[in-house]
């Protein structure tokens, strides 16, 4: 089976386009907000000489309790809204995310070790951590659409259905990650320096922060929409198709 990027793209926007009162909603109380707070209260600053990988784990290690608590946030919205594309079930939205909540211990637990996949494969060199993102892209609508309550299901539910389709299913993940990491570079960059020279140093870095949580939050919701869809074709295909890697 192949996946056009186009057909996957363009249902996503319709998927996000169907609901989007609800998800400007959902993207703001809990992609927007946390990833502001956390930017504002918890910022990374690098010492002289220093560089991000010597910072990141000594930045993890004092804060990680206000991280974690903004990572659980996220992945809850993460949940309600793949909930809203696979399995709304006619709830409420606030019926919708105290169903995701029900998920969220074994979501977590999923993702850690996913993370901990991608890490891993990457450590050994790029190419096999990408292609292991791709594996676990669906992790999260299979949790959500098939109701699996162990980690070790939803990973070899995960696999069996994206076998074949590794690099694939990653690729358009990373042209969005790409392409939002750049607009955020590049935006907040020239936002941020124009705000400092206007309203002054503190209230221009918070304007950054903000340009950057906005931008953030819009591909994470793109991301969700896209996971929805690729979860949604890769289930349609017969078992027999999925085990030849058709």
């Amino acid at each position: 089976m192949r996946l056009p990027y186009n057909d996957l793209w363009n249902d996503a926007v319709a998927l996000v386009r169907g609901q989007q009162a609800v998800l400007v909603a959902l993207a703001g109380a809990f992609f927007f907000l946390p990833s502001l707070l956390a930017a504002y209260l918890l910022p990374l600053e690098l010492a002289p000489g220093q560089n991000l990988f010597e910072a990141l784990p000594r930045h993890v290690a004092a804060h990680w309790p206000m991280l974690l608590a903004a990572n659980l946030v996220e992945m809850l919205g993460t949940l309600t809204m793949l909930r809203l594309f696979l399995k709304a079930d006619g709830r409420t939205v606030g019926g919708v995310i105290a169903a995701s909540l029900a998920l969220l211990p074994i979501y977590f637990v999923a993702r850690f070790a996913s993370g901990l996949m991608i890490v891993l494969a990457a450590m050994a060199l790029l190419v096999p951590g990408i292609y292991v993102a791709g594996r676990l892209a669906p992790l999260g609508a299979v949790i959500v659409a098939e109701g699996v309550r162990s980690p070790i299901e939803a990973f070899r539910r995960t696999f069996a259905l994206t076998r074949g389709h590794g690099f694939a299913i990653a690729g358009i993940f990373l042209i969005v990650y790409v392409l939002a990491w750049l607009i955020a570079a590049i935006g907040t960059a020239a936002l941020g320096s124009v705000a400092i020279l206007i309203v002054g140093r503190e209230p221009g870095l918070l304007v950054a922060a903000a340009a950057n949580a906005l931008v953030g939050a819009a591909a994470g919701v793109l991301i969700v929409a896209l996971a929805a869809i690729v979860y949604r074709r890769l289930a349609a295909v017969p078992p027999a198709a999925q085990a030849r890697g058709t």
